[in-house]
C-alpha cells in the first residue's frame, strides 16, 4: 500500500503528520494504517529535536471519517480478529498518547469514531470554524460503542453528562460546539488556519499559554457540581440516561447501555485501569451484545450504494430547481413547501381558499418552531426562510416554476382536473409531480398533453423528518424528468427511491399486507394493546393502531379499497376499516379513532369493542410467534412479487425502502435480510400452513417459491448490478 502518512519537520522542531490516504476520497483508519502510525511514532518518540507534532489532513473537509468499516466487519464474525483490532487500536492510542513533546489534532472536516478517538489521545485539539467541521462518536449507530478509548477519554475531557449525549446517541457537535463543551481547545479562522496554527504552538510551548488553555479546559459551574460532583447527582444523571435509552430503543439494542455502564462503572477510576476495563467489556460483547453489528454495518453501506444509485442508472442530468410550486396546503402540501423554504427555494403555495393557505403557512411555521425549540436554527434564519413560501388561491406565480408538485386529496378525478389546469399555465419544460400515496402515475397521465414530464414523488410523513422519496416512473415519463426529481431530493436532503409504477408502488404495497393483517387479527378478537405490544416489541417503531390513527382511519379505508381494487383477494380489507371510517372514529386527527386523544396518552376507545362485537363476538387465541408471523410473512410475499414484476431493481432496495418508509427495525437490516435470516423455504411453509387456515392471501407466490435466498444467487432471480457491487459487503 502507498504511503497514507507524510511526516514533516520544520526548522523550529515542528513536526506535521499529514493524513492522506490514497485513492480515496476520505481518510479511514485500516489495520494498515494503524501499522503506518505505529510506525511512525515510534520514529517520533526517538526524535530529541521535535518541540510539537501537528496532526493534520490533506482532504478537503475531513479529518478522519472513522475506522475502515469493511475491513473491521469480520471482526464481528470472529471473536479473536475483534480482540486483535481492539487491542491494536488502544496500543497505538496509548502509543501518541504518551509521546514526550505536546501534540495537536488539528480537526478542519468531519472528524468521525476513530477519528474522533484519535484526537482525543492528543494533548491538544483545535477545530477551524469551517461549517463542514462535524465531531462525533457516531459507534451505537453501528450496533457497538467507542472502543478504542472514547468512553474513557471523553467523560474525563468534558465530563459525563456531555459525554454520555454524544456515546449513547452518536450526535454530531459543529465547531463551536466543541469548544463550548471543551472538547476542542481553540476554534481557528479556516481561511488562516495555518497563520493561527503558528501562533497556538507558540501558546502551548509556554508555562502560561498551557495554564490558560487549562483553565478553559476546568470543568465548573452549578449545574456541573450539582450534577457531577456529588454521588447522587451522579446516581440522578445515570438513571435519566438509562431511562432516555431505554425510551429511544425499547431495550432492543444493547450497545448503548453497555457504555453507559461501562462509563458509570469507569469515570472515577485511573484512565489506564478504565482503558483496559474498555478493552475487556468490547471483546467480551462481540458474540452476543453486538450481534446487531453485522446487519447495522451492512445497513451503512446499503445506504451509502442507496445514495450513489436510487434504483436506476440514469444517462441525463436533471434540469436545475430554481424555484418551485406546490398544490395543496394540508399537512403534506405545507411539508413539502417547507422543504423549499428550508432549502433557500421559493415555492408558490396554492390551495382553494385563504383559510386554507393560512393553515399551510402555521403548519410550515411550526415545523420551524419545532426547530427553534430544539436549537437547530436561529430566530432571523426562520425569518428569512419563511420569506421563501408565498401563497396564491390561483395559478399566479406558476409560470416561472421548475417543478410543480400536487399533494390534493386521493381522488383520480380531482387530480385530472387539477393536471389540466396546470399544463395550461406552466412552462413547456416545467416538471409536474403527485405525492400521491396510491393511485397508479399511467392512469393520472391519461389525459396530459406532455405525460413525458410528469411523474410521482411520494413523501413520507411527515415529510419533514422522513428520509425517503419514491419516485414513480409513468409509462411515458422521461429520463429526464426522473433525474431532475432525484437532484430536487438530494437538494432537500432526502433519499431517492426509483420504483416502477402500479398502486401503492412499493412501500405501501407491501406494508398494506401488515396493516391488513392487523385489522385481521384485532378483528377475529386479539387483543389490540396486546398486538401493539408485540409489534413494537418486534422492533417497529409504532404499533399498527398507533399508526393508523396518525394515518387517519377514513383515509386508510379508502386506500385499502383502493389496493383491494387493484390487487384483489389478497388485499381484502376487513369490515373493521369501513366500520371505524363509518363512525366517524378517523383518529388524531377527529381526537379518537383506536384510542383516545386529549391527555397525557392515548387510551384504548371503548367505541371499537362495540364495534368489533357487532362484527365478531368470538375470541382467537393465537401466540406471539404468530402475530408476528402475519404481520411480517404477507410483507415478504408481497415484497417477493414486486422483485418478480421489476418494480425495483433488487432486495436490497426492498429493505431500504421499507427501513426509511416504515422504520422497519434496522438493527433486523431489512424485511428480506430478516426473511434470509429466517429461511426462505422455512417461510414458504409457515405461509402454506397460513393459508390452510386464513386463506389465499398467504398464498405463497411463485417467485418465493423458486428461490432459497433473496440475497443469494438461486433459482430464477438474476443479480442485478447494483447488488454485483454489493457483493463484498453482503459475502
Amino acid at each position: 500500500m502507498t504511503s497514507a502518512l507524510h511526516l514533516e519537520v520544520s526548522n523550529e522542531g515542528v513536526a506535521t503528520l499529514t493524513f492522506d490516504l490514497p485513492d480515496e476520497k476520505i481518510n479511514k483508519l485500516s489495520l494498515e494504517v494503524m501499522n503506518e502510525l505505529e510506525a511512525m511514532l515510534l520514529q517520533l518518540k526517538t526524535n530529541t529535536s521535535i518541540t510539537a507534532l501537528l496532526i493534520k489532513s490533506a482532504k478537503p473537509n475531513i479529518f478522519i471519517a472513522g475506522a475502515d468499516l469493511k475491513g473491521f466487519e469480520p471482526a464481528f464474525k470472529n471473536p479473536t480478529l475483534g480482540e486483535q483490532l481492539i487491542t491494536r487500536g488502544h496500543k497505538v492510542f496509548n502509543s501518541l498518547a504518551a509521546l514526550p513533546f505536546p501534540t495537536v489534532a488539528v480537526i478542519d472536516g468531519a472528524c468521525l469514531g476513530g477519528g474522533t478517538e484519535l484526537a482525543l489521545a492528543c494533548d491538544y485539539r483545535v477545530v477551524s470554524d469551517n461549517e463542514k467541521t462535524q465531531i462525533s462518536l457516531p459507534e451505537v449507530t453501528l450496533g457497538i460503542f467507542p472502543g478504542w478509548g472514547g468512553t474513557q477519554r471523553l467523560p474525563r475531557l468534558v465530563g459525563i453528562e456531555q459525554a454520555l449525549n454524544m456515546i449513547l446517541t452518536g450526535k454530531t457537535i459543529d465547531a463551536k460546539k466543541a469548544f463550548k463543551i471543551k472538547f476542542a481547545d481553540a476554534i481557528l479562522p479556516k481561511e488562516f488556519l495555518d497563520d493561527q496554527l503558528s501562533l497556538f504552538i507558540s501558546k502551548i510551548t509556554t508555562d502560561s499559554g498551557k495554564k490558560s488553555i487549562l483553565k478553559h479546559r476546568k470543568l465548573s459551574g452549578f449545574h456541573y457540581t450539582l450534577m457531577e460532583k456529588n454521588p447522587i447527582g451522579r446516581s440522578l444523571l445515570f438513571h435519566f440516561a438509562h431511562k432516555n435509552v431505554m425510551k429511544k430503543t425499547k431495550g432492543l439494542y444493547q450497545d448503548p447501555l453497555l457504555a453507559l455502564n461501562l462509563i458509570k462503572h469507569t469515570y472515577d477510576k485511573k484512565l489506564e485501569k478504565g482503558l483496559q476495563i474498555e478493552i475487556d467489556t468490547f471483546i467480551k460483547a462481540i458474540p452476543k451484545e453486538f450481534k446487531n453489528a453485522i446487519n447495522l454495518i451492512n445497513l451503512f453501506f446499503a445506504n451509502e450504494e442507496l445514495k450513489k444509485n436510487p434504483g436506476i442508472e440514469l444517462n441525463v442530468e436533471g434540469a436545475p430547481i430554481h424555484r418551485g410550486a406546490v398544490i395543496g396546503a394540508g399537512t403534506m402540501g405545507a411539508g413539502i413547501a417547507w422543504l423549499f423554504s428550508y432549502r433557500d427555494i421559493p415555492v408558490r403555495l396554492k390551495d382553494v381558499s385563504w383559510e386554507c393557505i393560512g393553515k399551510g403557512y402555521a403548519a410550515a411555521r411550526g415545523i420551524y418552531k419545532t426547530l427553534l425549540k430544539i436549537r437547530k436554527i436561529k430566530p432571523y434564519q426562520i425569518d428569512k426562510k419563511f420569506q421563501y413560501i408565498s401563497g396564491t388561491i390561483d395559478y399566479s406565480g406558476f409560470q416561472t416554476a421548475d417543478i410543480v408538485i400536487e399533494a390534493a386529496t386521493e381522488n383520480l378525478e380531482l387530480k385530472h382536473k387539477i393536471f389540466a389546469e396546470i399544463e395550461d399555465v406552466i412552462r413547456p419544460d416545467a416538471v409536474i409531480a403527485s405525492n400521491t400515496s396510491s393511485l397508479p402515475i399511467s392512469e393520472m397521465s391519461k389525459h396530459m398533453k406532455h405525460p413525458e414530464r410528469f411523474l410521482g414523488m411520494h413523501f413520507f410523513n411527515p415529510p419533514n423528518r422522513m428520509p425517503l422519496v419514491e419516485i414513480v416512473a409513468g409509462e411515458h415519463t422521461s429520463q429526464k424528468a426522473i433525474a431532475t426529481a432525484v437532484e430536487l431530493c438530494r437538494k432537500f436532503k432526502k433519499t431517492p427511491l426509483i420504483v416502477k409504477d402500479c398502486a401503492g408502488f412499493l412501500v405501501n404495497r407491501i406494508f398494506a399486507m401488515a396493516a391488513n393483517e392487523s385489522s385481521w387479527m384485532l378483528q377475529e378478537g386479539v387483543d389490540m394493546q396486546r398486538l401493539d405490544r408485540v409489534i413494537t416489541k418486534f422492533g417497529m417503531p409504532m404499533g399498527p393502531f398507533i399508526l393508523a390513527d396518525e394515518v387517519g382511519n377514513d383515509v386508510a379505508s379508502k386506500v385499502f379499497g383502493s389496493f383491494y381494487g387493484a390487487y384483489g383477494e389478497r388485499m381484502h380489507p376487513p369490515k373493521l376499516g369501513q366500520a371505524m371510517a363509518d363512525a366517524g372514529l378517523y383518529g388524531k386527527k377527529s381526537g379518537k379513532g383506536f384510542y383516545l386523544y386529549g391527555g397525557k396518552r392515548p387510551v384504548p376507545n371503548p367505541e371499537v369493542q362495540a364495534i368489533l362485537k357487532s362484527i365478531n363476538s368470538k375470541k382467537v387465541t393465537i401466540s406471539d410467534e404468530e402475530i408476528i408471523d402475519r404481520f411480517t410473512l404477507g410483507m415478504i410475499n408481497e415484497a417477493a412479487r414486486c422483485l418478480q414484476e421489476g418494480i425495483v431493481e433488487g432486495p436490497m432496495y426492498v429493505d431500504m425502502g421499507l427501513l426509511y418508509g416504515i422504520g422497519f427495525p434496522p438493527f433486523r437490516f431489512g424485511l428480506l435480510r430478516y426473511a434470509d435470516s429466517i429461511g426462505v423455504k422455512n417461510i414458504v411453509e409457515k405461509l402454506n400452513r397460513l393459508s390452510e387456515k386464513y386463506g389465499e392471501r398467504f398464498t405463497p407466490c411463485d417467485y418465493i417459491k423458486q428461490i432459497d435466498s433473496f440475497y443469494g444467487e438461486v433459482g430464477k432471480c438474476e443479480t442485478s448490478k447494483s447488488e454485483e457491487k454489493l457483493a463484498p459487503i453482503f459475502s
